[in-house]
């Protein structure tokens, strides 16, 4: 991977616009209007003294199992927990779920799976999100005190119902 440039905002004519970071989509839903949903919510929990945080919305425009596929996100710094949320009239269908980190002893990328039997590989065995459930995922279970670098890597899709 190369370097990222972190992007604030943009002068335009002398106007400055301002550029929200990515995943940063609104709370409002166009399902309700359009038959277009806005897919499964990621929220992390930097501190026991703080709300979980929106990160944004995952599987983004994958909503049909042709359409199937895995992504992956970057969690910001070390997250003590992880949730995916459906918020909205849809059903998400979760087939594969592991974290990627580096360890900061060997620098060695490595992967742990979702220790859930439907979420260990990528074979048709769907753990399910219905609107107003989540996955809470308690990363100090099944990360070490090393791992850095964190990225959330999912295969799945939602539907509308």
């Amino acid at each position: 991977m190369g370097s990222i440039i972190n992007i604030n905002s943009i002068t335009v004519n002398g106007r400055k616009i301002t550029i929200d970071p990515p995943l940063n989509e609104p709370e409002y839903s166009l399902s309700a209007y359009f038959a277009y949903g806005s897919c499964p919510y990621l929220l992390v929990l930097d501190s026991d003294d703080k709300p979980f945080r929106k990160l944004g919305t995952i599987l983004t425009g994958v909503e049909s199992e042709k359409s199937k596929q895995t992504k992956l996100y970057r969690l910001n710094d070390r997250p003590l927990k992880v949730k995916i949320e459906e918020r909205d009239p849809e059903i998400t269908y979760l087939d594969s779920l592991s974290f990627i980190y580096q360890d900061t002893q060997t620098q060695e990328l490595k992967e742990v799976f979702y220790p859930l039997a439907e979420l260990q590989k990528i074979d048709q065995q769907y753990f399910l999100l219905h609107q107003r459930e989540s996955l809470e995922i308690d990363l100090n279970k099944i990360l070490p005190d090393t791992a850095s670098n964190i990225k959330l890597k999912i295969n799945g899709y939602y539907e509308l119902i």
